[in-house]
């Protein structure tokens, strides 16, 4: 089992019984965790400019020193 799994499963394992459905869809069904990752991937980059303005932003607001 890939580690990422393993560790999702152990993080899931002390909570409550919603885990385990949760824990069984994804593990499951490869379609739904493959649309999920590639999203997790494209988003960021169709937001590249907004992420930027908002770090630039962030960084000259803060107190030198």
């Amino acid at each position: 089992m890939p580690k990422p799994a393993r560790l999702l499963l152990n993080t899931l394992e002390s909570a409550d019984a919603q885990s385990a459905g949760l824990t069984s869809h994804l593990l499951l069904d490869a379609d739904y965790t493959r649309a999920l990752i590639d999203g997790d991937y494209r988003d960021p980059d169709a937001r590249c400019d907004e992420i930027e303005a908002f770090l630039f932003d962030y960084a000259s607001a803060r107190p030198s020193g």
